[in-house]
């Protein structure tokens, strides 16, 4: 009787992998080649508008704007809190309450917006001169208006992510327009800089339109609990001091160019690196897209887990050096 009973619970166990594998890989295939095929879309009007500009704007004018925007990211980690991952893994988890969730990791971000940004305006106060400060300043509203970024998490942990692509392509539309226009009028930079905070806000109102007409809920269902916020930043404070160290690794070069040499290399420099930053996103999107398979599959069995990491780490590892190769083989007619 015993073995009977162990036996149809490893068969019940076995179907409950097949589903997940079969199923639930097409289902996060899916979702994967949304995303891939929405960044790249986004990548490349992104790319062509941006030589435009830079042409325009030319080294200096680019470098102020390349400057501001390091500036303003380096204190975007302090205003997400490192809550991105844990967000979707909440999700994932706990889905029934998912109001609590977004809720709380909402007021969480909105408040860590506005530390980052009094921060921000108060160290370019005393430190920058007056066009770098009006750049910084309009800039850092960015970091407010991605605290609706929650939202694209939800759909992560659902594997929704269509809807937040064909929203993310047609911001993108709008905005490039709208930057060639200001090409085209000969406008000052700070209407690049306004330009960047209507992306933002365009992608918020995109998101609460996806929200509540594609998903058919509601915002006012959210709520927030002191203690489940305490919870969550007690578990998402390393997290962000990760993304800080990165974020200055990542943007602290284009600053101390600036501030050692001149606006004009930062401009050079900054048009160069875009080149290997293109490349960023593929990472990103695939354990963005794969995550909540992973943490599903660890509440399956240890094996699934290690079998889909195993084949996550490969894969990564082998278009990594795929690209590697292709780029420094063509690199200079890729930069030309």
């Amino acid at each position: 009787m015993t073995g009977f009973v162990l036996s149809d619970l490893n068969r019940r166990l076995l179907d409950r992998i097949n589903i997940l594998q079969l199923g639930g890989f097409k289902k996060y295939l899916k979702n994967t080649l949304w995303l891939v095929f929405g960044k790249l879309s986004k990548l490349s009007i992104s790319l062509v508008v941006a030589v435009w500009v830079a042409r325009y704007l030319g080294p200096v004018q680019y470098g102020m704007y390349n400057y501001a925007f390091s500036f303003v990211a380096l204190f975007i980690p302090i205003a997400s809190l490192g809550l991105n991952q844990l967000i979707v893994k909440e999700l994932v988890k706990n889905h029934n309450n998912s109001n609590l969730i977004l809720g709380t990791s909402f007021a969480l971000r909105f408040l860590g917006a506005l530390i980052a940004i009094f921060v921000i305006i108060l160290l370019s106060l005393f430190f920058e001169e007056t066009q770098s400060f009006y750049l910084i300043a309009i800039i850092s509203l960015i970091i407010v208006l991605q605290s609706f970024n929650i939202i694209d998490l939800f759909c992560q942990s659902h594997v929704e992510s269509s809807y937040v692509v064909k929203a993310d392509f047609i911001v993108t539309i709008v905005i490039g327009i709208t930057k060639i226009v200001l090409v085209l009028l000969k406008a000052q930079l700070i209407f690049f800089a306004w330009a960047l905070v209507l992306e933002n806000l365009f992608l918020s109102i995109a998101y609460i339109f996806i929200y509540r007409v594609n998903l058919q809920l509601e915002l006012r269902d959210w709520n927030f609990k002191f203690g489940f916020a305490k919870s969550l930043f007690l578990q998402s404070w390393p997290l962000m001091f990760a993304g800080l160290v990165i974020s200055i690794y990542m943007k602290i070069d284009q600053i101390m160019i600036k501030n050692i040499v001149s606006s004009y290399e930062v401009g050079q420099y900054a048009a160069a690196v875009k080149v290997s930053e293109i490349w960023y996103f593929l990472p990103m999107l695939i354990t963005a897209s794969l995550f909540p398979s992973i943490i599903k599959s660890r509440e399956v069995s240890d094996e699934l887990y290690k079998k889909r990491m195993g084949m996550l780490y490969a894969f990564m590892f082998w278009l990594a050096a795929f690209i590697a190769i292709i780029v420094t083989l063509n690199s200079s007619t890729i930069i030309a």
